[in-house]
């Protein structure tokens, strides 16, 4: 079995491990891998900011940026709002895993939203919230029975702030309570269960958890941009809610059932966001129908959850570099 040494960088040094644990999982099915910044084979990075003052907790060695390694291959993995062609375009070494508009057609670039397929896969690889990575997203759900459980009208667990995400909030607040925790809004007592940790398995997991109680979650993200998906339409799916998105106009294009969740772009204003979500929560017919829709369209998975959809683009890019 070929060795393939790797590493990360442009990662916060605490966190963000399971975006390379989940490419780590996929090509031991074919390679050794070997974790090292001594001249690694593939370097994975992000957009983020890295330590290089510190030790990053995923290599137990100091952090570096990717221009560190000028001979490694690099490999931008998508996360925060981004140009993903200029990342792949940077250099001969360099490519890119992240969602494109798919009339951008580039061998460098593997089309896919890979920040929310590698968070679907942390509920299960490191969070154990889910037994298998990602049969839980075409099961079907005892639906009556996670109604009785909910107790809550609608959470929102966020550290960003956007107007949208304020004005909708203070809208639907009106309305019934929504409780909001973290950096976004903290109005009740009971975001001590969600308190950070320092430790992303137990953040999450405390998360799904949490919103689990709850009918509805305001899944808003950090900003709006074409083919950007975030974690938080999953979170929603993951936590049995109806999740109410907005952040990513294409978001259909990735697959998702548009009956199973309240699309914020489908709208022309807030309030008929907000009258909509009324008209279900009223309606225990309704919620239902809508919470027994399947995840995806036809209840199939999209072929970027299939594991050599990764596999493949990374084999040939070793193989054309003869790594």
């Amino acid at each position: 079995m070929k060795t393939i040494k790797i590493t990360r960088s442009n990662f916060w040094n605490n966190c963000s491990f399971y975006m390379v644990n989940y490419i780590i999982n996929i090509l031991n099915k074919k390679y050794k891998i070997e974790i090292t910044n001594e001249s690694p084979d593939i370097v994975f990075f992000a957009n983020h900011s890295t330590n290089t003052e510190s030790i990053d907790n995923f290599t137990n060695q100091n952090g570096k940026t990717e221009e560190y390694f000028p001979n490694s291959i690099k490999i931008y993995l998508d996360s925060e709002y981004s140009d993903v062609k200029f990342y792949a375009n940077k250099g001969n070494l360099y490519y890119a895993i992240g969602r494109v508009s798919p009339e951008i057609k580039n061998e460098k670039i593997l089309n896919m939203p890979y920040f929310s397929v590698s968070t679907a896969w942390q509920l299960f690889g490191e969070c154990e919230i889910f037994d298998e990575p990602f049969k839980w997203m075409t099961e079907k759900k005892n639906t009556d029975n996670i109604l009785k459980e909910k107790n809550k009208f609608m959470t929102v667990i966020q550290t960003s702030t956007n107007p949208y995400r304020k004005e909708i909030f203070e809208k639907l607040n009106k309305y019934k309570k929504v409780i909001s925790c973290g950096g976004f809004e903290t109005n009740d007592e009971e975001c001590s269960k969600v308190t950070k940790t320092h430790s992303e398995k137990y953040d999450y997991m405390n998360k799904i958890l949490f919103q689990n109680e709850s009918k509805f979650s305001l899944q808003i993200q950090s900003t709006c941009a074409p083919y950007f998906s975030q974690e938080k339409i999953i979170q929603g799916y993951a936590s049995n809610t109806i999740p109410i998105f907005w952040g990513n106009p294409n978001i259909i294009e990735d697959g998702f059932n548009p009956k199973s969740f309240i699309n914020c772009h489908d709208y022309n204003t807030i309030d008929e966001v907000v009258d909509r979500i009324i008209e279900i929560d009223s309606d225990d017919e309704k919620y239902l129908k809508m919470l027994n829709e399947p995840m995806f369209v036809d209840n199939k998975l999209p072929e970027y959850f299939n594991e050599n959809y990764i596999l493949t683009f990374i084999e040939n890019i070793i193989n054309k570099h003869n790594i």
